[in-house]
């Protein structure tokens, strides 16, 4: 096989396996329910107050987070809020909030659920990772 047509061969899986990731979660109708949860970190948890939020909620014993939409945000009109009550722990990624926007303003429903708390051992900054879910 000739090196272009691996090349090709090779492109196409890796923009398969992207599509997967990003978009097969939110392929279905408006009007069905997402099947597959989608577990994603959050995004811009170092800034304003994230970072002693996450220490205080980031944690099994949190059952759920709210997701926001802040459709007036100046760096992304897609971005989605995550926190608990007025508590803001960060953001969904640009991807995922890109796709979960356009369900929430169709009326959609979602939540998210603690997966983990990130920490690295050559800093004090943690992260949150969550799994989006609809209710």
């Amino acid at each position: 096989m000739p090196a272009r047509e691996i090349f090709i061969i090779g492109y196409l899986d890796f923009i398969n396996l992207w599509a997967r990731a990003f978009f097969i979660p939110f392929s279905k109708k408006i009007g069905e329910k997402i099947v597959n949860p989608i577990t994603t970190k959050l995004a811009g948890v170092s800034f304003g107050e994230c970072q002693q939020n996450i220490k205080l909620f980031g944690n099994r014993g949190i059952n759920s987070y709210c997701l926001k939409r802040e459709p007036t945000n100046p760096y992304d009109s897609n971005a989605i809020w995550v926190g608990i009550g007025t508590y803001h722990l960060g953001y969904l990624p640009k991807q995922v909030a890109k796709n979960l926007a356009l369900l929430i303003d169709a009326g959609r429903r979602f939540e998210a659920e603690y997966v983990s708390l990130n920490r690295c051992s050559c800093s004090d900054t943690v992260g949150l990772t969550v799994k989006i879910l609809e209710f």
